[in-house]
């Protein structure tokens, strides 16, 4: 995502440009989000440091999709940490309006691009898993997991450190834009259609018994772990459609101190989504560990 999309950044003002007073209503309610902002963010932080503690600590799920889920928790932390240090500067400036330090602004642009390059790789790891089911989980080895997710961190680093300070549009940024926007879609589809064929052909296996035990058992996992993280990308793609509102804002030329107050708002509804996300893993790999506990049982 090109780094003067992201939501979580705010440029500074073009120079020259005639600066309109926002009413005073329209700052108190910037205050308003800012403040429950300050709240948010620190609760996000615990869930996704808690998620991440868990994820180290483990290694019940197969290591790409532990070493994914790992990078996805990093960038979510980084970005409560760089969102609550930017909006405590703002308030503590008075101008509330104030883009902030631009190395908060890196932060914020680094990690959510990030964090969306993570979640297409996420689907690319369960479509391993659900194709290549008969010896996916066989193979222990993270090399995929791990590539992608410094690709995909390099990527976004070199996107941050390009951070304009003006409000124009690029037209890589909007093509990156539609194309994130039409993927998370895709992916959602995908994962709903693959999770309803590989269920069929499981209970196709039970009645004709043509894989074994081990497969079958494997096959069953995929489907389950597919199915629990399908809200995940739904969560992406609401994140996704954010970034629109903010290009429609800055395309009719509306006042800059509305585009400041949207900025506000999407970051304080990423940061739910990021809460939401990683509750999510928390779930999923709290279900392992009951698997794990039962088949312990078992032997």
């Amino acid at each position: 995502m090109s780094s003067n999309l992201t939501t979580q950044q705010q440029p500074q003002l073009q120079p020259n440009i005639t600066i309109i007073i926002p009413p005073q209503i329209i700052i108190d309610i910037a205050y308003i989000f800012s403040i429950l902002e300050l709240i948010i963010h620190p609760i996000i932080l615990l869930i996704s440091l808690l998620n991440l503690l868990i994820l180290l600590k483990t290694n019940i799920l197969h290591p790409n999709l532990r070493i994914i889920l790992i990078g996805q928790s990093l960038c979510s932390i980084f970005f409560e940490i760089g969102r609550f240090s930017l909006v405590s500067q703002k308030i503590i400036s008075g101008d509330i309006f104030n883009p902030g330090l631009i190395i908060f602004q890196m932060i914020s642009s680094l990690t959510s691009g990030c964090a969306g390059f993570i979640s297409h790789i996420l689907f690319i790891e369960r479509l391993m898993a659900s194709l290549l089911f008969k010896n996916y989980e066989k193979t222990k080895n993270a090399y995929f997991g791990f590539i992608a997710t410094c690709l995909a961190f390099i990527y976004s680093l070199i996107n941050a450190l390009t951070i304009t300070k003006s409000w124009d549009i690029t037209l890589m940024g909007i093509i990156q834009l539609i194309i994130s926007i039409i993927a998370s879609l895709v992916e959602i589809l995908f994962i709903y259609l693959i999770g309803g064929y590989y269920m069929n052909k499981y209970k196709n296996s039970i009645i004709s018994g043509i894989y074994s035990l081990s497969v079958k058992f494997q096959m069953s996992e995929n489907i389950k772990t597919s199915k629990q993280l399908y809200p995940v990308f739904i969560c992406y793609f609401i994140k996704n459609i954010n970034f629109p509102i903010v290009i429609i804002l800055i395309y009719l030329q509306v006042p800059n101190y509305v585009i400041s107050l949207t900025f506000i708002y999407t970051n304080m509804s990423a940061s739910i989504l990021n809460g939401t996300i990683e509750y999510i893993i928390i779930t999923l790999v709290k279900n392992y560990f009951k698997k794990f506990d039962k088949q312990n049982c078992y032997h």
